[in-house]
């Protein structure tokens, strides 16, 4: 199982990867722009841990609307997503 992390702002989200341990850093926390080219680059390197998407528990920080289209966008890729 692994956990992410994502700090949203207007412009870009930083994102953290841990495993289920909450140990070992897979990434070290990565800049993403808060647009379709950076949401997919999380994806990719979502995909380069594992491409099975119920090994994956995101949590996205709930900062108004700058969140809201990645949200859906990762909601529609299968991924499950926490909204706090």
């Amino acid at each position: 199982m692994y956990y992410v992390g994502i700090d949203i702002a207007k412009s870009f989200h930083v994102v953290s990867v841990i495993d289920n341990n909450e140990t070992k850093v897979t990434n070290k926390p990565f800049k993403i722009n808060n647009d379709s080219k950076g949401f997919e680059k999380l994806l990719t390197i979502l995909e380069s841990v594992t491409l099975n998407k119920d090994d994956f528990t995101i949590g996205i920080e709930a900062t108004g609307i700058y969140g809201e289209n990645l949200l859906e966008f990762l909601k529609s890729k299968g991924y499950i997503v926490l909204n706090f």
